[in-house]
């Protein structure tokens, strides 16, 4: 950058060269020298190798985003699997338990505190016990 101050010593040597005028037809041959010319091939550019690059990496994301859905389908699967799997044990200990429930049991809970609980043993009874309602009818 040239400071008016200070001029640039190519500047002034530059301004002391003599005026030379281009000849008669210069740009006429020169347009015709160009358009005799082979063309360059185009190589791709910035632009052509941003859209290559973007290209790819949204190939490797289709790529990452169906791997992802794969694994995650197989991960549902075996969960699925394994809920099947303890519905069925639920089942089994349900119905194990209902059949429990269904069966007599000689014993009556008569209450209890939070150290003992009182149950009655009616197989050691030897006559059967009725309740008070029961025997005030008959």
């Amino acid at each position: 950058m040239s400071n008016p101050d200070t001029p640039d010593p190519l500047d002034e040597l530059l301004q002391g060269l003599p005026r030379v005028q281009a000849s008669d037809g210069f740009t006429g041959r020169v347009l015709a020298g160009l358009a005799g010319r082979p063309r360059r091939a185009t190589r791709p550019g910035a632009v052509g190798w941003a859209v290559a690059a973007a290209l790819v990496l949204v190939a490797l994301l289709v790529g990452r985003l169906q791997v992802e859905q794969q694994h995650a389908a197989g991960e549902r699967a075996t969960r699925a699997a394994e809920l099947r799997s303890e519905h069925e044990s639920l089942q089994q200990d349900l119905a194990r338990l209902r059949s429990l429930a269904e069966e007599e049991r000689p014993v009556m809970y008569l209450g209890g505190t939070d150290q003992i609980d009182l149950v009655l043993d009616l197989t050691s009874a030897e006559r059967p016990v009725r309740l008070a309602a029961e025997t005030r009818s008959q």
